[in-house]
């Protein structure tokens, strides 16, 4: 008779196996789920923001990001329940309507529903495709990820940069791929220090392959490519530049590491699109400080402060709106942050410095629209009298009349140009008196002085002002320069060697703009003043 033992040791062993099988699908189940998971999250926060869900298509097959998601979200619409709407964080500028229920669904984090939603039988049909996409490398806006035969040459055997950077299978397997991308973190530590920057690069971006979540690798690697790298390379003078058709923008070989940083960032909120440290950095750090796109810069660091965040992303925020002349969104953000932080002497100043901006710049629409209207004015008369030669008296009244009401509009923006002024004048004098002096305010009251010089015709004057102070405020520098070129064309006296040169190159700049057939990228001038003369064809 057999022993026992032998025959319900099999039995065991296959029944063992079968609960493993059980157990294998179950994971992979779980994996695809949260692979798809991520997705949602990563291209809902993208879609938010308005970015296109598909930033590295053009080294790729095409990929199919933004054609799932356009069946996603929709489908999602009846799933989810209808979240509350924050006017200030859930609605779409472009359209002035709710984001959907998915995206409002990320930016309040009811994660446990998406994830609900990731497993649902409703959305297996897409979930599968995603993976299908997935695993075809056309799934763009989850960032890079590790592919087990990027370890491999075609021969089969381990590629020579996994050798040389110190990454074996062994990294990979047990759990070990965190502990290798800190260890590789040191070694571009060393190479920085070493000078040797060829090598460092491509080591981050192994780093942030072998560990997604390695946060603090994408912040420093961004600031080396932004701030190190680029320290010793000179400025590359505007004609040189080259268009690049992936950043629409002409650059030189210090922008060039400017936008990797940017791309760097980019592809770290692809895969923690919950950390407020990658879009205040992009927004911040690249944007603002390094490219001076106070557009892009609002943009993401507005997304920034709708993540848990720290006291200063704010206040971040609230300068750029500022530096993009979106006064009145900077202005109720101060005072907002004062009912938080009460008698917080930055935003106190700030908020004065916005008001007296605001001030200023409709002081200066005011004066732009006299002007446009005095000319409208003498085109009108001149139509009058012209139709009064011809005995057309239907058509002198009409010519007239609408005389008359540019003269009178004139003299309306005269008044407002002159309150708005005044105020604006007024916050100025105290910013820039005792206590509370700023170099910023004293600035503005020079060029205060110079646009009422200029008003008078005495441009000379106007000039002389402003050529003082430039030196003296090197942030006002580029404006105060700018504004004495536009008053010496306006009153014909003529140029420095340096301002022709600035001509020069702006003429270079237009030309070849004009022959790739670009648009000019400066953002929409914001007004505030509804002035019909303005886009009025008088020819």
């Amino acid at each position: 008779m057999k022993n026992p033992i032998n025959i319900i040791f099999p039995i065991l062993i296959v029944v063992l196996l079968f609960f493993c099988s059980i157990q294998g699908n179950r994971l992979d189940a779980l994996q695809d789920a949260h692979s798809f998971y991520n997705w949602v999250i990563s291209a809902s926060s993208m879609s938010r923001l308005g970015d296109t869900l598909e930033p590295n298509s053009d080294t790729h097959e095409e990929s199919m990001d933004d054609e799932l998601f356009a069946r996603l979200d929709p489908l999602a619409e009846s799933y989810l329940p209808d979240y509350s709407v924050d006017p200030d964080l859930d609605i779409n500028e472009s359209t002035g309507e709710p984001h959907s229920r998915l995206l409002r669904a990320v930016r309040q984090s009811d994660d446990a529903m998406i994830w609900q939603l990731s497993k649902s039988p409703e959305f297996e049909e897409l979930k599968q495709e995603f993976l299908g996409h997935l695993a075809e490398g056309r799934i763009q806006s989850m960032g890079t990820g590790f592919d087990m035969s990027d370890m491999y040459s075609s021969d089969g055997s381990v590629s020579s940069i996994s050798d040389i950077q110190g990454v074996g299978l062994t990294n990979m397997f047990f759990g070990m791929r965190t502990l290798a991308a800190n260890f590789l973190w040191l070694k571009v530590d060393t190479f920085w220090h070493a000078g040797e920057v060829h090598r460092m690069l491509p080591l981050m971006y192994t780093c942030v392959t072998l560990d997604p979540n390695f946060v603090d690798a994408y912040l420093l690697g961004s600031w080396h490519l932004a701030y190190n790298v680029p320290a010793k390379i000179p400025e590359t003078p505007e004609v040189l530049k080259v268009y690049s058709e992936k950043y629409n923008r002409r650059i030189g070989d210090k922008e060039a590491f400017y936008f990797e940083a940017t791309d760097f960032l980019k592809d770290g909120i692809r895969k923690n699109p919950r950390d407020y440290r990658l879009y205040f950095d992009l927004g911040y750090a690249i944007y603002e400080q390094k490219l001076n796109d106070h557009v892009n810069a609002v943009r993401y660091l507005d997304e920034a402060r709708r993540h848990r965040h720290d006291r200063w992303v704010p206040r971040m925020l609230y300068r750029s709106l500022m530096l993009n002349g979106q006064h009145e969104e900077a202005i109720e953000g101060w005072k907002d942050y004062l009912t938080k932080f009460e008698n917080h002497e930055v935003a106190q100043r700030f908020l004065k410095t916005n008001t007296a901006y605001l001030h200023d710049a409709t002081a200066e629409e005011a004066n732009d629209c006299k002007r446009l209207a005095l000319k409208a004015q003498k085109y009108y008369q001149e139509k009058a009298d012209e139709a009064r030669a011809s005995n057309n008296t239907a058509e002198a009244d009409r010519f007239d009349k609408e005389a008359k009401e540019a003269g009178e509009f004139a003299q309306k923006m005269v008044a407002v140009a002159e309150k708005e002024g005044t105020e604006g004048l007024k916050i100025w004098q105290a910013l820039s008196d005792g206590n509370e002096r700023d170099t910023r305010a004293l600035g503005r009251l020079t060029r205060h002085r110079a646009m009422l010089l200029r008003e008078e015709g005495r441009h000379l004057e106007a000039i002389a002002e402003l050529d003082i102070v430039r030196w003296q405020d090197l942030q006002f520098f580029k404006e105060a320069s700018d504004l004495i070129i536009e008053f010496k064309e306006e009153a014909g006296i003529p140029y420095t060697v340096s301002e022709q040169m600035e001509l020069l190159r702006r003429e270079d700049v237009k030309n070849k703009m004009e022959e790739l057939g670009l648009e000019d990228t400066k953002p929409k001038p914001i007004y505030r003043i509804e002035c019909k003369y303005r886009d009025l064809d008088l020819a």
